[in-house]
């Protein structure tokens, strides 16, 4: 089995004075798991996310990812690298608040070298939008005017446009009630179930753990 994430003697802080946030003796992740991460605030699980998607450049060890070692590439070369072949979901979604929906999910296929006209990539997010129950009437609206619940749908298929092979989930029912949050997690696995790519879904929230077929603890991998 092939493997989307390994992590060999990873050791991470934000500076040299600093003490470690993270110290990972090895871990991995097989190619087009499903993984649930837990963890409480400030035990490293955002750091680690940063490490993986190439946002924070690592400063001793090893790092793989799809197959690409992290830890030898540029600054520029790692965002290359995440525009092209890993979605992400951010806990604040980090949509433009001015753009509407369907401008959001566009922007994301400008910063990739995949070769599709406008029309393509219109249909492609079209068709997400549809798949994640959100009304045409609510496509041309700034994203600031949508729902929490719409502009986590526009986060999903902002990530996923671009058929990503490793999709990373932070923490993004939060803010979500029981129900909200079920509803959410039933349309994000939906999403996901009939690809082949590699979901990393992390949370403070251990009960949602049920969702996913391997579960670990920030404490089982991370020795800081």
């Amino acid at each position: 089995m092939k493997t989307s994430i390994l992590i060999q003697n990873l050791k991470f802080s934000y500076s040299p004075q600093s003490p470690l946030i993270l110290d990972i003796p090895s871990w991995h992740v097989e190619q087009g798991e499903r993984l649930f991460l837990q963890g409480p605030s400030g035990c490293g699980k955002s750091s680690l996310l940063n490490l993986i998607s190439g946002i924070l450049p690592l400063t001793q060890g090893y790092l793989g990812v799809l197959g690409a070692q992290l830890d030898t590439l540029s600054g520029r070369q790692r965002d290359h690298f995440r525009a092209q072949r890993i979605g992400y979901v951010f806990q604040r979604f980090n949509l433009i608040p001015y753009l509407s929906a369907l401008d959001n999910i566009r922007l994301a296929c400008i910063f990739t070298d995949q070769q599709q006209d406008s029309k393509q990539v219109e249909d492609k997010a079209c068709s997400l939008l549809i798949s994640l129950g959100i009304e045409q009437s609510h496509w041309h609206k700034a994203s600031h005017q949508l729902s929490v619940g719409q502009q986590q749908r526009v986060a999903i298929a902002r990530a996923m446009i671009h058929q990503p092979q490793l999709l990373i989930v932070d923490e993004p029912t939060s803010s979500l009630d029981h129900q909200s949050r079920d509803a959410f997690m039933q349309l994000l696995l939906r999403q996901v179930e009939s690809t082949p790519l590699t979901l990393l879904f992390v949370s403070h929230d251990h009960t949602l753990s049920s969702y996913f077929s391997r579960s670990q603890s920030m404490n089982e991998i991370n020795d800081a």
